[in-house]
This record gives structure tokens, sequence and C-alpha cells, in this order.
């Protein structure tokens, strides 16, 4: 069950996840961009949804998110880190980029959401990190400015590194240029604000 509300946040009950999609409901979610360092160059890790995923298998994403649950905060998305790529970390530690209401529409879902965003750095090595494989299937790292020029459209495909989990459950390392037709299509202006956030903290490491 979740929480239901209009698109400016006024709250009007639970409804069955289904029927959040099917009809259109606005709900609430939790999304965290987790960010590292990699050869001296900032980059963003971005996870590979599993292909057995029902709503956009196979493709890439922000690292770590889901939705809440009617009994849950936004405190509690944490659960998504340490489910899907195995960090545990405390909420407070997140930078808190505010909430982007958005709409993608397909023709078996209208997904409004309420994303609550975040930001996270970590010094965890890629290879340390352990992805859950019902949901995430591999991680790979972007460099922030790669990234950015990407989502602004001045390059068309970006290199990535990181690795995949084969059927044995092992991972392998793979390299791959992505386009933008290799991410969940998150609108335009959610990636405006995404960048934003991401080009300040980088600044603010440096200075």
């Amino acid at each position: 069950m979740l929480n239901i509300f209009t698109q400016d946040g006024r709250p009007l009950g639970t409804a069955p996840r289904d029927e959040v999609h099917r009809l259109g409901y606005w709900h609430e979610t939790f999304h965290c961009w987790v960010t590292g360092t990699q050869d001296g160059e900032d980059v963003v890790y971005v996870q590979r949804r599993s292909p057995d995923k029902k709503d956009y298998p196979d493709l890439f994403d922000i690292t770590a998110a889901g939705h809440l649950t009617a009994d849950e905060t936004v405190r509690d998305g944490t659960r998504e880190m340490a489910e899907e790529i195995g960090l545990e970390v405390d909420f407070d530690e997140l930078q808190p980029l505010g909430i982007i209401p958005y709409s993608i529409r397909q023709s078996e879902m209208i997904d409004n959401e309420r994303a609550h965003v975040f930001l996270y750095h970590t010094g965890l090595p890629l290879e340390d990190f352990r992805v859950q494989p019902e949901e995430v299937v591999g991680l790979s790292a972007v460099a922030i400015r790669d990234f950015a020029a990407l989502w602004r459209g001045q390059q068309d495909t970006v290199p990535s590194r990181g690795f995949v989990l084969n059927s044995d459950g092992n991972s392998r390392p793979v390299a791959q240029q992505l386009s933008r037709t290799d991410f969940v299509p998150h609108p335009d202006t959610y990636y405006s604000i995404v960048l934003k956030g991401l080009e300040e903290a980088e600044r603010a490491r440096r200075s």
C-alpha cells in the first residue's frame, strides 16, 4: 500500500501500488544518487536494473531508489541503499535536493511521482558494492562532467566502467558507451535539478 497525494502534496489516503500506477495517483519515492572518486575524477554511480523487472528492465537508473510504502517516512528510504547496493548509511549523512514531482506515461502505466531526491558521496571502491540480483544486476561509474554533457545534449554517448552479474551470481567487469536511451526516461526537468546538485557538490568537495 502506498500513500497517495495531489501533485502539490495534499494527502488523499492510500491505494495498492498497481492501482496507483494504473490510475496515475501521485505517490512518494526515494532517490539517492551516489557519487565517488575514481582516478582523481568525480563520478556518479548508476545501477543497471534487472532484466526480470516489470518496469524498465535492463535499463540504467538512479544509484538506489524505490517506493515509500504507506507505513514509511522518507527517512526509511535508506533501506533502498542497503538492499539494492549494500550501502549502509545514516539518513542525516544524505544531501537533500528537495522533492521533485514528475510524470512518466506509458501504455500500461501512469507514474506520477513526488520524488525525495538526495546525494551521497562515498569512498567505497566500486568493486566493494554488493547489489541485489532481483532488483539490480550491475553498477557502473560515469564521470559527472560526461553525465551532465549527456543530459544537456552536448554528447550522444558517454563512457562508463563497472560490473555486471553473471548468471552464476559472480560479477565481471564491463566497460561500455551509454546513450540516453540506455536510461530510464526521467524528464529533462528532473535531470536539470539533479545535475545542478551534482555539480555544486563536486565544486564544494574540490574547494
